[in-house]
């Protein structure tokens, strides 16, 4: 029960800042979706909340941690790109996603 209150907190903190300079939205996206299915909480359908898994599905390729720190400036510049497509693409959606969750009785 501990660990899933300490994650029902944690998303509700990266609801907090996305958006922000700390926390962008492909980030908070993909973290957020895997606190989600730490949770055992599968939202794919939630007519907002889905958007969040739809933004990892996409990005899911891109390396993350020393992943990301062993790629050429190059090939990250190139993933860079991509997460601003991405995120403009879904921004609305996001925004409306983060309300939503907000809202959504996950305790």
């Amino acid at each position: 029960l501990e660990g899933r209150n300490k994650r029902i907190e944690s998303i509700r903190v990266l609801l907090k800042v996305v958006g922000s300079d700390d926390l962008g939205w492909m980030e908070a996206s993909i973290r957020i979706k895997t606190l989600l299915d730490q949770l055992s909480l599968d939202l794919s359908e939630h007519e907002s909340i889905g958007v969040f898994y739809k933004v990892y599905a996409q990005t899911e390729h891109i390396p993350t941690h020393e992943g990301w720190s062993n790629l050429p400036k190059d090939a990250r510049k190139k993933f860079r790109i991509e997460f601003m497509k991405c995120e403009a693409k879904y921004l609305d959606e996001l925004e409306q996603a983060k309300i939503a969750l907000l809202e959504y009785p996950l305790a």
